[in-house]
């Protein structure tokens, strides 16, 4: 297409001269001035839809179809994955529990600038942190980087288990409580037992639904991860902030600032290495 305009201005230019010629014998000095603004503007019209197209077909970027708010949405499903540790992390650092919550969320903070100039960097790559591997490991080894992406989806995998299978049994002690229907068991020696029980169908039945839902893009998955927001942290700001308002917060709960004596134990215990490897075992 650039040939192409290069050629549409040399044959332009080619024919102002006779162009002009004819403009003069007909108008006089004024109307060739006329007809060359005219040929010059039609000759740079040609140029910059040329260069235009062009340039518009070699971009390799890929399409923002969100703007901050659509992202702000999608991100607004991590903090419901504190649900996923919220137990096991209580246990393991007791009283010091919120700190870790504390420190962890800034250190998220902090690491999402980072992914975002990896972002910047690959604007032409989809797949996130995983192909931002792999690209820093195909200088060194053309097998290690396709593992690395595969390696990081793999360790992924099991998040969507757990969390699909927490959600169904949420859901089926919220809706069916008194449900009693076991299911059955497959055993596989030497492995793992298969339960297909209800919290397995509930379960596959979410990442079914939530495959089908992000298919269909990132712009629809905002809009319906903005609802899935709005009704998870609605409760969560009430389970926070309802204390606050009520005057339920109890200012002795807070003076005994220290881990506990063992993982799981009501006594408290005291800022020394036993102590500080429970509080780094939470952070962990």
């Amino acid at each position: 297409q650039a040939i192409l305009a290069q050629a549409v201005a040399a044959s332009s230019k080619k024919s102002v001269s006779s162009h002009l010629a004819r403009s003069q014998e007909l108008g006089g000095p004024s109307r060739a001035l006329e007809a060359m603004a005219a040929v010059e503007n039609k000759s740079s019209s040609s140029e910059g839809s040329g260069s235009g197209s062009s340039s518009c077909e070699s971009s390799t970027d890929l399409v923002r179809a969100l703007d901050w708010k659509g992202a702000f949405w999608l991100a607004a499903g991590v903090p419901p994955l504190v649900l996923f540790s919220m137990g096991g992390l209580a246990g393991v650092a007791g009283n010091v529990s919120f700190l870790v919550w504390i420190i962890s969320a800034l250190m998220g903070f902090c690491q999402s600038f980072t992914y975002a100039e990896m972002a910047g960097m690959f604007g032409n790559k989809s797949g996130g942190a995983s192909v931002y591997g792999a690209v820093a490991w195909l200088r060194y080894s053309k097998f290690v980087a396709p593992l690395s992406v595969w390696c990081n989806w793999f360790a992924w995998s099991p998040v969507l288990s757990l969390g699909c299978s927490i959600a169904a049994s949420y859901i089926l002690d919220l809706c069916a409580p008194s449900w009693t229907w076991r299911g059955w068991t497959v055993h596989i020696p030497g492995l793992v037992d298969l339960n297909f029980n209800p919290t397995f169908f509930t379960g596959a039945a979410l990442m079914v639904a939530m495959f089908a839902i992000q298919h269909h893009g990132a712009r629809s998955t905002a809009r319906v991860q903005k609802c899935l927001a709005v009704l998870v942290l609605i409760p969560l700001a009430v389970a926070g902030l309802a204390p606050i308002v009520t005057g339920n917060i109890h200012a002795e709960h807070f003076e005994n600032f220290v881990p506990p004596s063992a993982r799981d134990s009501a006594v408290d215990g005291t800022w020394d290495r036993g102590g500080g490897a429970l509080f780094l075992g939470a952070m962990y």
